[in-house]
């Protein structure tokens, strides 16, 4: 799957879960961005809105709009090849993603298997 699919997938899953519209229009730049093939520039953008100075940083709050971005990050990092980036921002943003982000066996349930 190339980065710009990665990145829909996400997108498509936040968006079916509730947690879409605010993250949506903030990530739109992120989008554009992966939609021109420029995926060095996503990162940077991402870690603008996480308001750290690099991609080896993690933010200082991992408050939920935080966690969202540190996951939508370590999609792009992965994409990048940046595998233990990855990992960590997975690592870092898998308990502290909102609930309401999570998909349930009730959510699920017409999704196609």
């Amino acid at each position: 799957m190339t980065t710009k699919g990665h990145f829909a997938s996400l997108l498509a899953f936040l968006l079916l879960t509730g947690c879409g519209a605010d993250h949506a229009a903030k990530t739109r730049p992120v989008r554009s961005a992966l939609d021109e093939g420029d995926t060095p520039r996503a990162l940077q953008i991402l870690d603008r809105l996480l308001g750290v100075r690099d991609s080896d940083t993690l933010p200082r709050s991992m408050a939920s709009t935080n966690a969202v971005l540190v996951l939508d990050r370590a999609t792009v990092q992965q994409s990048l090849g940046r595998i233990a980036a990855s990992k960590r921002d997975y690592e870092a943003s898998v308990e502290k993603v909102p609930a309401r982000c999570v998909l349930t066996r009730h959510t699920t349930s017409g999704m196609p298997r």
